[in-house]
């Protein structure tokens, strides 16, 4: 007859199973995150900096800002652009039939 495993060796054995699988999981999971928030340090020069901000105002050329900072208070622009695909306050009453379509 076979010998019997006592219950305590399986037990023991799960558990020490059980530990290194969370183990491994915690290292995983650390590791991304850890890749998650990583940064990539590169120096910084006045010329390079201002290369870049120009770079990046160039896309906007041409464009009123939504909001303007007067005396330290933000306030919205005095002639907004209307949004593309809504109706302008400039509608005649001959938009209200087109939109319903009648």
């Amino acid at each position: 007859m076979a010998k019997k495993t006592s219950w305590a060796v399986i037990i023991v054995g799960i558990s020490v199973f059980v530990l290194v699988v969370g183990v491994g999981l915690v290292g995983v999971v650390g590791y991304v995150i850890y890749q998650q928030f990583a940064f990539q340090a590169k120096t910084a020069t006045e010329m390079g900096a201002d290369e870049e901000f120009a770079r990046i105002v160039a896309k906007f050329e041409g464009q009123k800002p939504y909001l303007v900072i007067e005396d330290g208070k933000p306030s919205s622009a005095r002639n907004p652009q209307p949004r593309p695909g809504s109706p302008s306050k400039h509608c005649t009453s001959s938009c209200g039939t087109r939109m319903s379509g009648k």
